[in-house]
């Protein structure tokens, strides 16, 4: 299962929530926590995109927590295949607007509470295609960097 690694920091030592220590990414929003960069396998993604399907088809027994976290998993997972990708920031992929992927799922996951069931479910398989989008890109540039 890929999920996004914790650390929570304090008087300089780092305990590992879960994963590898890898170098931090970003500062999250709560204080003295770093997100860590998900590790972008095809296995990994394979299987997350297997859990995001699987809660899209069990929506109603999914508590408002794992939605949460769902979302933000999600809006991360693309977010690093852009980094590798180097995905550009153009009027047209703008990382930071409010027309933009990774924005709206971050900003869904405050709001969970507000979305129907169907409306949860048909999120999560925006973020799928997106996702696999993504994937097939990242792979495309690992073939081309190989001299495949």
């Amino acid at each position: 299962m890929a999920t996004v690694s914790v650390i929570k920091l304090s008087q300089n030592q780092m305990q590992i929530m879960s994963g590898k220590t890898v170098a931090p990414r970003r500062t999250s929003p709560i204080a003295g926590v770093v997100v860590i960069r998900l590790h972008l396998t095809m296995s990994a993604t394979t299987a997350f995109i297997s859990e995001l399907i699987q809660a899209a088809t069990e929506v109603p027994h999914l508590t408002m927590a794992e939605r949460t976290g769902l979302l933000r998993r999600a809006a991360a997972m693309i977010r690093d295949y852009r980094d590798e990708i180097h995905y550009s920031v153009t009027p047209a992929n703008d990382g930071g607007s409010q027309e933009d992927v990774v924005y709206f799922l971050n900003e869904a996951a405050g709001f969970v509470d507000d979305f129907s069931d169907r409306e949860f479910a048909e999120t999560i398989l925006e973020a799928i295609g997106v996702i696999q989008a993504a994937q097939i890109l990242f792979e495309k540039k690992r073939k081309i960097e190989r001299g495949d």
